[in-house]
């Protein structure tokens, strides 16, 4: 039994540091683009604060302005805790699946209807 035992993965802070910035896409910013913006929004990027979402984009990809957000590879919907998220476009559905009910009993009750999602505006409604 002893031989089917792996042995413990080592790394240190740095190492874990690195990895979560290389993931997170905040190794080095990217070049402007839709498939940039895709690869920064692909976990959701909260935007409870109104425009925190932009200052994330900002963080990861090289010439962000305040109209970024109306770029047509992201979309807007609301997070678990009624946070607002933005999110790629093409990734909107799975997103939003997940904040459906997963029974009956919950489906019945008024917060159970899909979110309200719309594509952002420049002025976040």
């Amino acid at each position: 039994m002893a031989a089917s035992l792996q042995p413990r993965l080592r790394v240190d802070r740095q190492q874990i540091l690195a990895f979560r910035q290389r993931v997170g896409a905040l190794d080095e910013r990217m070049p402007k683009g839709a498939q940039s913006l895709r690869r920064a929004a692909w976990a959701g990027l909260q935007d409870s604060m109104p425009r925190a979402a932009l200052l994330s984009l900002h963080a990861r990809v090289h010439g962000i302005g305040s109209s970024t957000l109306d770029d047509p590879s992201l979309a807007q919907l609301w997070g678990p805790r009624y946070n607002a998220y933005v999110v790629a476009k093409r990734d909107f559905a799975l997103f939003s699946l997940g904040r459906l009910p997963d029974d009956a009993k919950g489906a019945s009750g008024p917060s159970a209807r899909p979110s309200s999602c719309t594509r952002i505006s420049p002025g976040g409604e």
